[in-house]
Formats: C-alpha cells, structure tokens, sequence
C-alpha cells in the first residue's frame, strides 16, 4: 500500500511540474540533468522521483520547484502561471488513487467546474470552482492549479441531496427503490420530520457524473409525495445557515 501511494505521488507529481514547467517554457525533458542535480543538492532530495513524489503529496509547490529547475529569472511569476494555464489544465481522471480525493464540503461531480487545491501531505483536493472553502485561495498559483475532467473520467463520486416530501406510508422505500433503480447506489439515508404533514429525507449516494445525477433528480421529482428536492453543495448550506441565524437575530 505504500509502494502503491509513493508510485502514485510520483505520477502526480510529474503532472503537476509538467503543467509548472510549460509555463516557463519548457519540460522536464529539456531540463539539463546537471542542473537537475544541482537542485536536487540544494533541496537535499536523492533524486528526481523523491521530488516528484513530493510535489505529488503537496509538500513542495510545483510551481516553485518549476521556476529553479528552470533558472528563468526574466519571467515573471504572474506571466509564467498565465502560460501554464493557455498550455491546458490537468485532466482528473478518477483513477489517481490515494493522492487524489474529493472534497467533502462541495462534493464535486464530473460535469462540475473544477480546481485543484494543494494540501500538504494529502496531495490534491479536488474543489467545485464555486467553494467558499477555496474562494480566497483559487487564484494563488501555490495552493490551486487548473484542473477539468477527463471526457473518459471513471468511477462513481458522492453527491447529496435533500429532498422535501409529504409523510405517506411507505415513501422512504419508494424513494430509495426509485433511485437505486436509476443505477445509484445510496450510501447515507437520515429523515427529520418537519411536522406531522411533512419531512425532509437527507440522502448521500453515488453517481457517474451529472447527467446521472439530472436523471435520478428527474425520477425523484416524479413522486407523487415529493415537493422539492435539491443537491446540497456547501455554498448552499451556508446560506441556508447565515439566513437562520439572521433569522434568529
């Protein structure tokens, strides 16, 4: 398990200098190997995967690294981020393993705008664009980096939802039986009861992307006892939360 996320770290680890690095014009492959070497002394790294694997676990910004290795002092840093951004963005494509994750606060979905963050010693957090836990760091070329979906991205990723229902007999079967049906698997399942009329069903589960995630809302609103249902993003929820407590002012 370690041998698997060091190897991981390392392939991240090029993706990210690869990206720094085009932004000053150049690529790991052009780099002299003398000079490689002079900055891995400086740095006290062994070698070049070592300081790989340490860009990929987000203990050395790449794009620092990127601006020694290529001893370009003419460019500046905003200039050199701009290029490296007009080169493309890294494509996520949901099989980075243990150095990748996603954010829990935002739960991004492929078909989301996305940015990576940089966090050190987990690697790179992947963010909705519209965050408020990345707002005041998005544009800080140390801490995020352009990133966008792969158009083959895998697996499944977690999404919630909260849907407003009136109380029948047998509504929460009939919810989970509609969207289990539409191929998503549920991983979390709570009920707040508003009143004796009225619910709110809290709902975490899985889906390929966001067209997987239209139909199972397309599905769920189609029950009869379903008055609203939402996907529940952190931007959400701290409005929802700042008007409560005005509220309560």
């Amino acid at each position: 398990l370690k041998n698997q996320k060091v190897s991981e770290s390392v392939a991240l680890g090029r993706r990210l200098l690869t990206k720094a690095l085009a932004g000053f014009g150049t690529t790991i492959e052009e780099l002299a190997p003398s000079h490689i070497d002079s900055v891995l002394k400086q740095t006290q790294i062994e070698s070049l995967d070592n300081l790989l694997a340490e860009i990929g676990l987000g203990n050395r910004m790449s794009f620092m690294v990127a601006q020694r290795l290529s001893d370009n002092d003419e460019l500046s840093a905003v200039d050199a981020v701009e290029e490296s951004n007009r080169q493309g963005s890294i494509e996520i494509r949901g099989s980075e393993g243990m150095v990748m994750s996603y954010a829990k606060c935002c739960h991004p979905i492929p078909g989301d705008p996305i940015v990576g963050h940089i966090s050190t010693g987990r690697g790179m957090v992947i963010h909705t664009e519209d965050c408020n836990n990345i707002a005041e760091i998005i544009d800080d070329p140390e801490k995020c980096v352009s990133v966008r979906w792969d158009p083959d991205v895998k697996g499944e990723f977690s999404v919630e939802l909260r849907v407003e229902l009136e109380n029948q007999r047998g509504i929460i079967a009939t919810l989970a039986t509609t969207i289990t049906g539409c191929e998503a698997n549920i991983e979390r399942i709570s009920t707040v009861e508003r009143d004796a009329r009225f619910s709110i069903v809290n709902l975490s589960l899985n889906v390929r992307n966001r067209v997987h995630l239209a139909r199972v809302l397309k599905k769920v609103r189609l029950i009869r006892s379903v008055l609203k249902v939402t996907r529940v993003k952190s931007r959400k929820v701290r409005k929802t939360i700042k008007n409560i407590l005005g509220a309560n002012e």
